[in-house]
């Protein structure tokens, strides 16, 4: 049986997790994403975004959207594979897969192709705590 989380608690979560995140960093690299956010990165690092000081808003209906718009040039020529988000004391880390937009990845990208010294963009974002 699946819990169910009111509102309330799904906010608090999401916005317990979008403060964490203040001045995190985002690396998007090559390859597969490890088994576990707690072993080491693998592939190669394209590109790393740091969030601001005020990542995201508070939340509602157990959604925190991201504040602002990350901008960063690639350090590294290849194909996404997947991203790593790590808080700024490193105590929270998070992985995720990459697709294509419309392809179901825990991130969308409208390309997956990451030239070196090319312009990154992610201008949406959210953290999102389902109700079950």
């Amino acid at each position: 049986m699946a819990e169910s989380i009111g509102t309330v608690a799904r906010n608090k979560q999401a916005d317990s997790v979008g403060g964490a995140l203040d001045l995190a960093t985002l690396k998007i690299y090559t390859g597969s994403k490890p088994a576990s956010p707690d072993d080491a990165a693998t592939g190669t690092l394209l590109v790393t975004f740091t969030f601001a000081a005020d990542a995201f808003a508070v939340a509602a209906a157990g959604v925190a959207a991201m504040n602002g718009t990350l901008v960063q040039n690639a350090v590294a020529t290849g194909t996404a594979g997947y991203f790593r988000i790590a808080s700024a004391d490193t105590t929270l880390v998070y992985d995720g897969t990459i697709t294509l937009v419309g392809g179901g990845g825990d991130m969308e990208l409208n390309s997956l192709s990451i030239v070196s010294g090319a312009s990154q963009t992610i201008s949406v974002g959210s953290i999102t705590q389902p109700a079950t």
